[in-house]
């Protein structure tokens, strides 16, 4: 089970990346910026994702039941 669940959190975070790669207007719309390249805010929306994913996957790898 825990590699099904680490396996999810390493394609969720694959997604973000080619996601930002090949059509960062998703983000700028899902943040509400206006029009035109914003590589600093999309790379701290992608840093606090993948923080966010990192942390859960410690969970996992360590039983924490809050990550359950």
């Amino acid at each position: 089970m825990q590699s099904l669940v680490l396996g999810f959190f390493a394609m969720a975070w694959i997604s973000l990346v080619i996601i930002l790669v090949l059509e960062p207007e998703i983000y700028d719309s899902a943040m509400r910026l206006p029009p035109g390249r914003h590589l600093l805010p999309e790379l701290a929306f992608l840093g606090a994702l993948s923080a966010f994913i990192a942390l859960l996957a410690l969970g996992v790898l360590r039983l924490w039941r809050w990550t359950f």
